[in-house]
């Protein structure tokens, strides 16, 4: 496997430095697509023996990407699909098996279940090659979630450093990015909830609440995603929107403090 790419599909900046990061330095080579379209270009033109496919994308989703490379035959018919999502249901499980997706599993992915997804495909001799497009690899289990509690800290930084491989540099400027990102959308969001474009909400908040989550910030993911979830509704009132937004803002605002804490420590 080692002499083919691992091809990661992520529109996020943040959550593609992670992943680089991670895959590299388990010994494989690798590849990023900001959305599937070029996913699929990349498949037409190199030889990939796995992908990691985020679900919500621009230009062109997972689900879409999934089909058209399968339809490209040959080896993509049976190369091994994983879906990365924040959430895992039953419908978004129905949608990634019709897409010809093996398996998703839940967002942050860290370097346990990337270790974990290397070894069941690929330890042994070429057992990727006996994966089937509608095979699952039941890499989570149960439908589920994302780690839901409340671990009572704002950000784990010792955990995040782990997940970053140890290079905080990295880290510390995947956190300033974040911020700069959160602060510049919140006055964005509240005047797409003001003029009911609650897809961009939804996106956004998608968008923060899996930042959060790569940067071991539990709650704060926990927050933007309890909006995405009522933006994805379309039966959440203004009202309902506004008050899960402020608290939100309230709980981020803490974070930022406790950022500054952890930067004056470091000195």
């Amino acid at each position: 496997m080692k002499d083919k790419y691992v091809l990661v599909v992520e529109d996020y900046e943040l959550n593609q430095e992670l992943l680089q990061l991670q895959i590299l330095e388990m010994g494989f080579k690798l590849l990023i697509a900001n959305n599937g379209y070029e996913a699929v270009e990349h498949c037409k033109n190199e030889d990939i023996g796995l992908i990691l496919m985020d679900i919500n994308m621009p230009v062109m989703n997972g689900y879409e990407a999934a089909k058209k490379i399968r339809g490209l035959k040959g080896k993509y018919e049976n190369v091994p699909i994983i879906a990365m999502s924040a959430n895992v249901d039953r419908e978004i499980q129905g949608n990634c098996h019709s897409s010809g997706i093996n398996d998703i599993v839940v967002k942050p992915v860290g370097k346990k279940m990337l270790g974990e997804i290397f070894e069941k495909l690929f330890s042994g001799e070429n057992q990727a090659d006996g994966i089937n497009a509608k095979d699952t690899l039941y890499l989570n289990g149960e439908p589920g979630s994302r780690d839901p509690q409340d671990k009572g800290i704002y950000l784990d930084y010792e955990k995040a450093k782990s997940e970053f491989c140890g290079n905080v540099v990295l880290l510390n400027n995947s956190i300033k990015s974040f911020l700069l990102n959160v602060d510049s959308k919140i006055a964005l969001v509240k005047k797409a909830i003001l003029d009911k474009d609650l897809e961009f909400v939804r996106l956004q908040m998608h968008k923060i609440s899996g930042a959060a989550a790569n940067l071991t910030a539990v709650p704060l993911s926990k927050l933007a995603g309890a909006l995405e979830n009522m933006a994805a509704s379309n039966e959440a009132s203004y009202d309902d929107l506004n008050n899960s937004l402020e608290e939100f803002e309230n709980y981020y605002y803490d974070f930022k403090k406790h950022i500054e804490i952890i930067k004056k420590k470091q000195g």
